[in-house]
């Protein structure tokens, strides 16, 4: 697994409204939001290797959310997560919020090995309404793969940068929030390796059977991510059914959600990117393919935060800033391999505007989402992605983000989202 040199600093603080949830009665779907308030410590916060937890073994979360009227999140080396209760009284887990994979699991307190989480283990056997899920069960197929210890199902599940989590399916109710309890299946990690980022588990909020989102049958959800390197009191609001929504002005850009046939993954945000601009220059993005594995295309996950360009795009966007930036190049760094990366004395010299085209939308980076300063370099903030590109969450900082699942459609708009 990739591991971050980025300290994990923030205190965030998860609060829920009363007042927020609603029932939309046109639709009759669920609206609620979740707030996410982060505390820097004073410590300056640098770049973060890029993290990738979609369930993928050739691709390289987030948490949210509070049983009470205030929970607390943990810190997460960048990715944001959601506190849940689980269990009957509710039991305190907290789950990185990752839109690149569908299974939501947690570590249970029977687990060997277990990773280091900062909340007590969940004990299945405490609550009442824990009830493992038979093989004969549809959500069990939907698995891949999955095994049976007759009569019950238990999965095997990895994630790109090595965490890897065994154990039993089973169905248990899920707190919200004191408006938004629902029963969902989830998984009872019993084996687990790699790393969770101070989080329990994994929340998967991808488009497969088994995902939150899929579970609790919304329709579209939406996100504004706040800074990770800010240093003030700022939120994170994650808005489901009929309160995600946007401003309705005309900045709002909307981009389809692609559908590929296998072997391309069913799970991912698929995005149709023709390329990318960088200061007067259009790098044009390679036709889409994908490998047996399900690598290729270009998707959009909370659980990658650092921008992976496939290596076309990636080599055209290194010689588009070279030929545009006058502070002299250096070959790699000593934070990654492959960067691209500028002296600088000052980290304020002009680089070139940054903009993702896709397919009916320009998306038009802010400095801050794209480049970063430390000890001396100047950087852009994307990597070599080999066969696919990914877009992480750094690169959608301050842009509201809504994920039409019903009309198949992405829309985004730049947004404080610490205001919303």
């Amino acid at each position: 697994m990739e591991h971050s040199p980025l300290i994990a600093l923030l205190v965030i603080l998860v609060t829920f409204s009363s007042s927020s949830a609603t029932t939309a009665t046109a639709t009759n779907e669920i609206g609620f939001r979740i707030e996410l308030t982060h505390v820097h410590a004073t410590r300056d916060l640098t770049l973060a290797q890029p993290i990738r937890r979609s369930k993928s073994s050739s691709r390289t979360g987030n948490r949210v959310a509070g049983m009470g009227p205030v929970s607390r999140a943990y810190p997460s080396d960048g990715e944001y997560a959601i506190d849940l209760g689980i269990g009957t009284p509710p039991q305190p887990i907290s789950g990185v919020l990752d839109t690149g994979s569908d299974l939501v699991w947690t570590q249970c307190n029977t687990c060997a090995p277990c990773l280091s989480q900062p909340l007590p283990l969940y004990d299945p056997l405490q609550p009442s309404s824990y009830s493992a899920i038979l093989c004969s069960n549809k959500l069990c197929k939907a698995l891949s793969p999955y095994q049976c210890a007759a009569p019950n199902c238990f999965y095997s599940y990895g994630y790109g940068d090595g965490t890897s989590s065994r154990g039993s399916l089973a169905t248990e109710t899920f707190t919200f929030s004191s408006a938004k309890k629902a029963r969902l299946a989830f998984g009872c990690g019993l084996i687990n390796g790699g790393s969770i980022n101070n989080s329990t588990g994994v929340f998967g909020f991808g488009r497969g059977p088994l995902s939150i989102v899929s579970q609790l049958g919304i329709g579209k959800f939406s996100y504004c991510l706040t800074s990770p390197f800010d240093n003030k009191f700022s939120r994170s609001p994650l808005f489901f059914g009929s309160l995600a929504r946007l401003s309705g002005g005309s900045h709002i850009k909307t981009t389809p959600l692609v559908t590929y046939p296998p072997p391309a993954l069913p799970s991912f945000y698929y995005l149709s990117l023709k390329g990318i601009t960088v200061g007067s220059k259009f790098v044009q993005s390679p036709p889409v393919k994908f490998s047996q594995d399900g690598s290729g295309g270009t998707i959009i996950d909370s659980g990658t935060q650092i921008l992976r360009l496939h290596q076309v795009l990636f080599e055209g966007v290194l010689t588009a800033f070279q030929s545009q930036t006058k502070i002299p190049y250096v070959n790699g760094s000593s934070m990654d391999a492959g960067e691209i990366c500028f002296n600088s004395t000052s980290g304020r010299d002009p680089v070139p505007k940054f903009i993702f085209n896709f397919e009916g939308a320009d998306m038009d980076l802010p400095r801050e989402n794209y480049m970063t300063y430390d000890g001396g370099l100047l950087c852009v903030m994307a990597f070599n992605g080999g066969d696919a590109s990914t877009i992480g969450s750094t690169n959608t900082v301050n842009m509201h983000i809504l994920y039409d699942l019903k009309n198949n459609l992405l829309s985004f708009e730049p947004a404080k989202c610490s205001k919303l």
